[in-house]
């Protein structure tokens, strides 16, 4: 099991109907957290105060966006 993982409590099956649990990732850097949070079904907000680190952050979500928008089409 993932630190991360584990550390939200994230080790069981969830139920059915079950509301994502919600995440604040407060220093978020490039993402890579709250990407692994969000595919482990958590509804994340992520916050980075660094200008250049949001840049890159924004930039990667909007590229990821218009991939998987490319992928499903």
């Amino acid at each position: 099991s993932h630190p991360l993982a584990k550390a939200l409590g994230l080790g069981r099956k969830s139920t059915p109907g079950e509301v994502p649990l919600r995440v604040v990732d407060a220093t978020a850097g490039l993402g890579a957290d709250a990407y692994f949070m969000a595919r482990l079904g958590c509804s994340v907000a992520a916050v980075e105060r660094h200008p250049f680190a949001y840049a890159l952050l924004a930039d990667g979500v909007s590229r990821g966006k218009i991939l998987a928008q490319e992928q499903a089409d």
